[in-house]
C-alpha cells in the first residue's frame, strides 16, 4: 500500500484499483469533491470501475497530491486509513480476516503484499518482547505524501482491530518524517501511544503477546483455499517482479517441501542453476546471500512460536544439523537461538 515518487517508480509498477477507490470514497465522506480530485489527478473515473483491476502507482500518488492540495489537514491520512476494514483489502484482506491469530494475519499481509501494491516491501519481526510491522522508508514522506504514510499505518492498525474485534493499542508508532509543529490530535486519538518522528522506517510496534490474539472469524479450511489462490495470483505476477523477488517466493514455496537448495529453486523458476547464479550475479547478489537473508527472517518468526523446538526450526529452514543453524543464527544476531527466544518473553 505504500508508494514511491512517480519519478522513481517505473510506470509498470501497479496497485489494486480498490485502494484509490477507497481513498476517494473516504475523501468524499470528509467533504472533498471527488470529481475535482479526479480531474486534478488526471484520472478517468472509468479506470476505477473494477476494484481488482491494476492501476499505476504514479496515478494513485497524484490522487493523494490532489487531495492534499484541496485540504492539507494533518489528520487527513488518519481519517482515511482508520476507516479501512479487512474486506476492503479483497483477497489479502480476507486471508487476514480468516487467519487464526493476528500474527498469522500480519505474516500473510507481508507475504502477499505484492498483490496489493508492487512497491510495498513490509516486514514483520518479533524480538525482545515486541512485534514490529514495518515498511521501508519512502522517498517523498518528508513533504505532502507524509499523509499517505499516516494512512497506511492507520489502515493496518484499523484492520488489526477489525479482525480481532479488540481495541488494540500499539506500544509505539514510528513515522518516517520530522515533526513539524502540526496538530497531532488525530494521531493521538487514533494510535493512543507514543509517537516517534523522523524514523528510518514507518512502523507499528506491538507487544509480542498481541500477535497471539485470536481473530473472530478464523477458518483454517477457508484460509487454506484462499492462500492457494493467492499463491496462484502471485505466480501470474512474478514476471513483473525482480529475480530476487522470484527467488524469495520460490524459497517460501520450498520451505513447505523442505527444499531450499539452489537446484530446487532454479527448477521452480524454470531455469538452470548456472543461469540463476549468473543472473543474480549480474544483479549484484547471489543465491547464498538471498537464502541467508530469507533464513534469518524466517528464523526469527519461527523462534517466536513456542511450540516449535529449536531443532525443528533448524530442520524447517533446511539445516541438516542443528549445530549449523546455531552457528548461522549467532552470526546473524550475535546471540544463540535459545537466548533469542528467552529475550522474546522477557
Amino acid at each position: 500500500m505504500f508508494a514511491y515518487n512517480p519519478d522513481i517508480v517505473p510506470n509498470s509498477k501497479t496497485t489494486l484499483a480498490r485502494f484509490p477507490r477507497f481513498y476517494l470514497a473516504q475523501a468524499e465522506r470528509l467533504g472533498l469533491d471527488r470529481a475535482a480530485i479526479l480531474s486534478q489527478a488526471g484520472l478517468d473515473a472509468a479506470e476505477l470501475n473494477e476494484p481488482d483491476a491494476r492501476i499505476r502507482v504514479a496515478k494513485v500518488l497524484e490522487i493523494w497530491r490532489a487531495m492534499v492540495a484541496v485540504r492539507d489537514d494533518p489528520g487527513l491520512g488518519i481519517h482515511i486509513g482508520s476507516a479501512l476494514r479487512a474486506r476492503d483489502g479483497g483477497l489479502v484482506g480476507y486471508l487476514m480476516q480468516h487467519s487464526h491469530t493476528l500474527g498469522a494475519a500480519l505474516e500473510r499481509l507481508v507475504r502477499f503484499s505484492y498483490i496489493l501494491d508492487e512497491t510495498a516491501v513490509p516486514a514483520l519481526e518479533i524480538r525482545h518482547g515486541v512485534a514490529e510491522y514495518s515498511v521501508r522508508p519512502l522517498p517523498e514522506l518528508m513533504s505532502s505524501l507524509r499523509r499517505l504514510a499516516d494512512c497506511d499505518l492507520a489502515a493496518v492498525l484499523a484492520v488489526a482491530r477489525d479482525i480481532t474485534d479488540r481495541d488494540l493499542v500499539p506500544v509505539e508508532v514510528h513515522l518516517p518524517y520530522p515533526r513539524q509543529g502540526e496538530d497531532l490530535s488525530a494521531h493521538i486519538e487514533f494510535f493512543r501511544c507514543r509517537l516517534e518522528f523522523d524514523r528510518q522506517h514507518a512502523r507499528l510496534v506491538f507487544k509480542a503477546s498481541q500477535m497471539e490474539l485470536p481473530t473472530h472469524a478464523a477458518d483454517e479450511g477457508l484460509v487454506r483455499y484462499l492462500e492457494g489462490y493467492a499463491e496462484q495470483v502471485l505466480e501470474t505476477m512474478v514476471p513483473q517482479g525482480s529475480l530476487s523477488d522470484r527467488v524469495e517466493r520460490a524459497l517460501w514455496a520450498g520451505l513447505k517441501e523442505g527444499e531450499v537448495s539452489l537446484e530446487w529453486t532454479a527448477s521452480n523458476l524454470g531455469i538452470t542453476a548456472r543461469t540463476l547464479q549468473r543472473r543474480l550475479r549480474d544483479d549484484g547478489t547471489s543465491f547464498n546471500e538471498l537464502r541467508d537473508g530469507f533464513r534469518r527472517e524466517m528464523a526469527t518468526r519461527l523462534l517466536a512460536q513456542p511450540d516449535l523446538a529449536i531443532y525443528e526450526v533448524a530442520l524447517l529452514l533446511g539445516y541438516s544439523e542443528p549445530s549449523t543453524f546455531y552457528r548461522a543464527f549467532r552470526r546473524w544476531t550475535k546471540t544463540s537461538p535459545r537466548q533469542y527466544r528467552e529475550n522474546l518473553v522477557s
